[in-house]
């Protein structure tokens, strides 16, 4: 098929200090059985040379630089909206620390043009590290636990998710979203610096009636964790909780967010010192996680959105580095 031929692809990476990571999945998009595709780097002010070396080595992409550190969510906005200015039909997702398999977006197209409800297209993605575990199949989001649920996760794939199906959950680290769906749901919400986002904006597409399509011969594979530091007390346990309470509050009921907030406190009180104990190396660390958990809940009264400020002033308060 001719270059012309093919609807048009913007891949939207984003970079903060990671050049091996970015660059293979660069790669990887370069290796795609696909021609019309525009590789997009947002680079997120970082401090290393990663994005003079990218620039160096993939003069085919197009490159946009942020004089600061916008998280997820802001990031990838920026990349949105210069994929809809170059009148890219649909726009590919994916985390840095992720590379694709080579025959992955024909399908995808096909499959958007199977039916106009569709507004995004998410897939199997399994961890990069030959074991053939899945990461995510899909999933749903759970408005009583106010999380999203992973289909898959830790299985070895055998086959059990090979149908293509509706889901609720497009993963914010691999998935397709038409032009039209940025267009009438909008762009990525940006309340949020780091996680939840993908939550939130699968539940936005819901809310305005359209579809998120798994299809199985979407592959990915994932460096989970990759891109940031794992169980880091500020962006993970301070963020993923503050995160959680915002999405809560803007997706539940005005009548039903104080019950669920009331129920998930009591849960945070009850479970929050057996998750210190599991996630901490020492009596410190355990400490640090109890304390991010309840400036957390603190806050959740007064915050309504997350900003870098705003993560290294919580740094601040739990007197530790910011360096997630």
């Amino acid at each position: 098929m001719k270059k012309n031929c093919e609807p048009k692809v913007a891949a939207i990476i984003l970079n903060w200090n990671k050049y091996e990571l970015t660059a293979r999945c660069i790669e990887s998009i370069l290796e795609l059985d696909y021609n019309n595709v525009a590789i997009i780097v947002v680079d997120n002010a970082s401090t290393d040379d990663s994005l003079i070396r990218l620039k160096s080595k993939f003069k085919e992409c197009f490159y946009l630089i942020n004089d600061e550190n916008l998280g997820f969510s802001a990031g990838i906005n920026v990349g949105i909206r210069e994929a809809l200015k170059v009148k890219a039909e649909y726009v590919l997702i994916i985390n840095n620390d992720l590379h694709l398999n080579k025959r992955s977006l024909n399908e995808v197209v096909a499959c958007f043009q199977s039916s106009d409800a569709i507004a995004a297209v998410t897939g199997k993605i399994l961890f990069d590290d030959n074991t053939n575990r899945i990461w995510q199949a899909g999933g749903y989001i759970d408005m009583f636990r106010a999380s999203g649920v992973p289909r898959g996760l830790d299985e070895i794939d055998s086959g059990q998710y090979e149908i293509a199906e509706n889901v609720e959950w497009a993963s914010g680290a691999l998935s397709i979203f038409s032009a039209k769906c940025l267009l009438s749901v909008g762009l990525f919400p940006e309340e949020y610096f780091f996680g939840q986002e993908e939550w939130d904006y699968s539940a936005a597409i819901k809310n305005h009636k359209l579809v998120v399509k798994y299809l199985p011969s979407f592959i990915g594979y994932h460096r989970a964790g990759g891109s940031y530091k794992s169980n880091h007390p500020v962006l993970n346990t301070y963020g993923g909780y503050i995160n959680k309470f915002i999405f809560a509050k803007k997706y539940l009921s005005w009548y039903y967010y104080p019950v669920w907030k009331v129920i998930f406190i009591i849960y945070l009180v009850c479970y929050s010192p057996i998750l210190a104990v599991k996630n901490s190396q020492n009596l410190r660390e355990s400490i640090t996680f109890l304390k991010a958990t309840a400036l957390a809940v603190y806050d959740s009264f007064f915050i309504k959105k997350i900003t870098r400020e705003h993560l290294f002033d919580v740094a601040t308060r739990l007197n530790i580095k910011p360096g997630w």
